[in-house]
């Protein structure tokens, strides 16, 4: 009777009716003053045909069957009140729209590992996916956070000094709640209004588990240089935001070679040599972050997950084999600066980890400002799932 319940509750009434061909009792459904529940009759059945379940309907004496409501298929015309939607999701947009790939769990369900190993199949790694047809239900938080920043991006406009004064906002909660499908959906958003600068991490982990080829700096290479990664950072940045890098002049080292704007620059550097991009990749990355960090002409998000790795002790050794702080790692330390809430026209988006290595790591202080907690599931996002 207990396996019988379950698989109703389950929605397999196919296998529960096979099952109840097997017993004397079929399943009756009760309805109490709470909740519909299911409970057994002794009565007798003579024939098989005759033991049936009653099927989930909108009656008074069934269980409701629940229906799918889908959010809008543009996330920008997203708004309060559609948490609980579906919000169908296209793969291949997602790989236009996010080249950097996905944040958290997301990308791993959809297309497989972040990055696949270097094999004879890795042409179809893509195609190895378990869901042909994605969606994720629509969180309370994000559409807060995609409502504050519709107000963040006009924030000074009229005045003719548009600035954001709004630092942004840091999402914790335990493992699992969706902080990092809430970071996809808003950088989703932001994407697809066409009028922010989106610079996306998913993986700031990444960058201090000792991958890849760096470099050391000081006496006892307690600093660590990560040119190839600095160049893969800048050419996905400028992928995405081309149209508007191109509207952002260059001064200082990025228009050492003639390059007018902030698009130019990054398009030099990759058409340099292999010796000539490692020896310029993290300069070229630093002036970009300046150039940015200061810039009012657009709106600028900047969306990390896991950001409080940026924050803990990385997997680098010393000469000594000390290990080295992620403040050392020169790329980590970089992205940590934008947390520090010195942006003129922007905002920070930041998901914490809570498993693995930086799970107990604190977030960065942010101004002191207390994070947003992402909770489980609630009823009414659960309504239509």
């Amino acid at each position: 009777d207990s396996l019988q319940r379950a698989l109703i509750m389950m929605r397999l009434p196919g296998i529960a009716e096979r099952l109840a061909s097997r017993i004397s009792r079929p399943l009756m459904v009760l309805k109490t003053r709470d909740a519909r529940v299911l409970s057994t009759v002794s009565t007798p059945v003579e024939s098989a045909p005759q033991r049936t379940i009653l099927k989930a309907r909108a009656d008074y004496h069934e269980l409701p069957k629940r229906h799918i409501i889908l959010a809008d298929s543009d996330p920008k015309n997203h708004r309060p009140g559609d948490e609980g939607k579906i919000f169908k999701l296209d793969k291949e947009e997602l790989k236009k729209i996010f080249p950097e790939s996905l944040a958290g769990g997301l990308q791993s369900i959809l297309f497989g590992r972040r990055r696949p190993p270097p094999v004879k199949y890795r042409e179809n790694w893509l195609e190895t996916v378990l869901k042909d047809h994605p969606g994720i239900v629509v969180r309370k938080q994000a559409t807060f956070l995609m409502s504050a920043m519709s107000c963040w991006a006009i924030e000074g406009v009229k005045n003719g000094a548009p600035r954001i004064k709004n630092p942004g906002l840091l999402l914790d909660g335990a493992p699992g709640t969706g902080k990092s499908t809430i970071l996809n959906h808003c950088v989703h958003w932001a994407r697809s209004r066409g009028d922010w600068i989106v610079i996306f991490i998913p993986d700031a982990s990444f960058y201090v588990e000792g991958n890849g080829f760096f470099q050391r700096e000081g006496e006892q290479g307690e600093r660590i240089l990560q040119a190839s990664f600095a160049q893969d950072l800048l050419e996905a940045i400028v992928q995405t935001n081309r149209d508007k890098l191109a509207q952002l002049p260059t001064e200082g080292f990025l228009a050492r070679d003639g390059a007018a704007t902030v698009a130019e620059a990054i398009d030099q550097l990759v058409a340099h040599n292999i010796v000539q991009r490692e020896e310029l990749a993290m300069r070229t990355f630093q002036a970009v972050h300046a150039a940015l960090a200061a810039q009012t002409r657009f709106p600028l998000l900047i969306a990390i997950d896991e950001i409080n790795a940026l924050c803990g002790v990385s997997k680098y050794r010393t000469l000594e084999m000390e290990p080295i702080p992620a403040r050392n790692v020169v790329l980590a330390e970089l992205l940590g600066r934008f947390a520090d809430a010195n942006l003129a026209r922007g905002v920070v988006i930041g998901a914490a980890t809570r498993t693995g290595q930086y799970q107990n790591v604190p977030l960065p202080p942010f101004g002191n400002r207390k994070p947003l907690q992402v909770a489980g599931f609630s009823r009414e996002e659960l309504e239509t799932y």
